[in-house]
């Protein structure tokens, strides 16, 4: 199991495994807000690609809301198998 001292030295040791992708002209850097901005950030730097952020919100488990079941974007509703058999106007706004 790896420790990093940050998210920016997770990207950074991320990146350098990415090498291949440095300054691809088809490559965009995709991250979510949060955790990820930070390593999404220190992997685009390093790779000289362009940053996007994608807005997303955890759908929590009705009973335990840290277990995520689910996400949702401003487009679309994505469920995992964890989900069968919670009926969805426990998690549907």
């Amino acid at each position: 199991m790896n420790i990093f001292n940050n998210r920016f030295e997770a990207g950074s040791l991320l990146a350098k495994k990415l090498e291949e992708y440095r300054n691809d002209q088809n490559a965009v850097l995709v991250a979510i807000p949060r955790g990820g901005l930070p390593i999404g950030h220190a992997i685009a730097q390093y790779l000289n690609l362009p940053l996007e952020i994608v807005l997303s919100k955890k759908i929590g488990h009705p009973m335990h809301k840290e277990f995520a079941i689910g996400a949702v974007t401003l487009k679309d509703l994505l469920l995992s198998p964890d989900a069968n058999g919670i009926p969805k106007t426990l998690y549907k706004k």
